[in-house]
């Protein structure tokens, strides 16, 4: 364990309910004394002093875990040297279609489905890649979880950068991913080469089998993740925009990647998508390279201990009857 932090100091205000309580139980027992001390009788014995500090720790272990202490472990990072992974994710305009003005796009379920879909591969080295009509590498691959997620999160959006051709009424290109296995996109010494996209795959026509022949052989595995929806439309403040979702464009989706040998999988099956790119990539040689931090949470422990203080509460009520 390296340092300690506060993600949210200032909420550790709220363990002050406690002192509510706490001077009730003062006040209380003050009063009871002055009445016995009146009527010529020995004070009780301050019974609410345990329950009083019971409940001061358990407003203190409350408000360290509002505040959500935070610490790191260092390990060893061990990563594939045998292995290379890229997310290739849709730019194009219909990536901004959602079903209804409120809900999520489906670039945003993409960029969602992408992350989870990183942490199921470990120590595989994975980019990053649009695509639109055509794919450009954003981030070649690498262990760096938080590089991988910045670039996620800050260099990629609809429409950036933009198609070469802005007069198609379609501007996905899938075909477009061939330009990965054959301009270099992977290391020399990777001979498991994995590309996920992640689209809606309504994509214009292009050479399906010229394409596919980019993924001939044992090295590498296409799949692709749809995220699309029927009813969906993209949305501007004056209302929807004339475009229309096509669901005929995901025969030249499915024969394209077919022709590949992989598979297509829809975005409520991640778990599906994540199996076959593991039993793909399978195990290989690992070496260390750096060190590795990663966060620790330290607020459900702190709570967990709140269990102490309450069962004594808890214990002395019925002894108290």
């Amino acid at each position: 364990m390296l340092g300690l932090s506060f993600l949210t100091p200032y909420a550790a205000v709220v363990g002050l309910v406690a002192a509510v309580p706490v001077v009730v139980l003062a006040i209380g027992a003050r009063r009871a004394s002055r009445a016995a001390a009146a009527v010529g009788l020995q004070p009780a014995p301050a019974r609410w002093l345990p329950a009083a500090a019971a409940i001061a720790v358990l407003g203190i272990l409350v408000a360290v875990a509002a505040a959500q202490p935070v610490t790191e472990s260092e390990s060893a990072r061990y990563v594939r040297e045998d292995a290379e992974a890229y997310f290739v994710l849709d730019t194009s305009r219909s990536m901004l279609a959602a079903s209804s003005p409120t809900a999520e796009t489906r670039f945003q379920r993409a960029r969602r489905a992408v992350r989870r879909l990183r942490e199921r591969l470990g120590e595989v080295p994975a980019g990053v890649a649009s695509l639109t009509d055509r794919a450009l590498p954003h981030l070649f691959p690498t262990p760096e979880r938080a590089a991988f997620a910045a670039t996620i999160e800050r260099a990629l959006a609809v429409d950036r950068p933009p198609p070469v051709d802005w007069s198609a009424t379609r501007s996905t290109s899938l075909g477009a991913v061939a330009m990965l296995p054959r301009q270099g996109f992977f290391a020399p010494a990777a001979k498991r080469r994995l590309v996920i996209v992640v689209s809606d795959a309504e994509s214009r026509d292009f050479p399906v089998e010229q394409a596919a022949q980019a993924f001939a052989g044992d090295r590498y595995l296409l799949l692709l993740v749809r995220v699309w929806g029927g009813d969906e439309r993209v949305w501007t403040d004056d209302g929807p925009e004339p475009y229309v979702p096509d669901a005929t464009a995901a025969a030249v989706t499915e024969r394209f990647i077919g022709l590949t040998g992989g598979r297509v999988f829809e975005e409520g099956d991640l778990e599906g998508a994540a199996m076959a790119a593991r039993r793909f990539l399978g195990k290989g040689p690992r070496v260390v390279q750096g060190r590795e931090r990663r966060p620790v949470s330290l607020a459900p422990w702190v709570l967990a201990a709140g269990v102490l203080p309450l069962g004594l509460l808890l214990w002395r009520r019925p002894l108290e009857h």
